[in-house]
């Protein structure tokens, strides 16, 4: 099981290859982020649709978590692809 982390202004990513159970991506935005639920899922439905438009139609090759703080709330949608791309490059995917 290899495990390769990043973290960046506003994300904390983490790859886990070579699980049992498979490959998942969870998103992760906390309540303390932003207190409207509505914003929260905007966030974590942009960060998915990169994710799914970046590693195509086969998925996430590992069990992916991706951490959004509240830093990643004041970038704009492309800084925040932008930072996405620069730690997945980073992590291998």
């Amino acid at each position: 099981m290899a495990r390769r982390t990043t973290q960046r202004r506003g994300f904390f990513i983490e790859a886990r290859s070579g699980e049992p159970d498979g490959q998942w991506l969870r998103i992760v935005v906390p309540k303390s982020v932003h207190k409207r639920a509505v914003r929260r899922n905007m966030l974590r439905r942009q960060v998915r649709e990169w994710v799914r438009r970046r590693l195509g139609p086969g998925g996430a090759p590992a069990r992916l978590t991706i951490r959004i703080s509240k830093e990643a709330l004041s970038l704009s949608r492309q800084s925040r692809y932008d930072l996405l791309a620069e730690q997945f490059a980073k992590i291998g995917f």
